[in-house]
């Protein structure tokens, strides 16, 4: 089963079979009490339109995935695992380019641009945590893959290429360096 086909089983159904159910239910999503933490109100949100989850309480989130490796204490593969299992389905496992190589092959950059979109903004003030004084050492990237258009935050990395983040992807415009460790003493 591949990662993207993985992410497609239900939150709210894997909650189930835990014996995790919603305290309140509204359109489209529910209210639960934090599957891995204890707490008196209910401030766990599964969207069940958009498959993902939200710990206001932690301020963390993400897909099916993410809540596995979370309420496990395990890594992404034993988290697959553990949903393949669930699915009853071969695991197939594929990363989005074997090597950089090939991602730069498959990934075409477009254009950068020295300003970020609000949306953007937001995505790092809100959800990344990042302030914005450091967005002038950031760019909006455009780059597309198989003939679609997408663009994220870019960081330039010393070997020229491009660190990429938003809200639905985090990879890499290669070529790839590494991060330094920074010591401060």
């Amino acid at each position: 089963m591949e990662t993207n086909n993985i992410k497609d089983l239900s939150i709210k159904g894997y909650l189930a079979e835990q014996g995790i159910h919603p305290v309140k239910e509204y359109s489209g999503y529910g209210m639960y009490l934090s599957p891995y933490r204890n707490e008196g109100h209910p401030s766990f949100k599964v969207d069940y339109r958009k498959n993902l989850w939200r710990d206001f309480g932690t301020h963390e989130g993400g897909s099916i995935i993410d809540l596995v490796m979370k309420m496990r204490n395990c890594s992404d593969m034993e988290a697959i695992k553990l949903l393949e299992e669930k699915a009853d389905l071969p695991i197939v496992v594929k990363t989005a380019f074997p090597s950089e190589s090939e991602s730069a092959e498959r990934m075409n950059l477009i254009r950068v641009e020295q300003f970020l979109p609000l949306h953007l903004e937001n995505y790092l003030l809100h959800e990344r945590a990042i302030p914005l004084e450091l967005s002038k050492y950031l760019s909006t990237v455009y780059y597309s893959v198989k003939g679609r258009v997408y663009y994220a935050i870019g960081f330039k990395n010393d070997k020229g290429g491009f660190e990429l983040r938003n809200a639905h992807f985090k990879g890499c415009f290669p070529p790839k360096q590494l991060p330094r460790l920074i010591v401060a003493h």
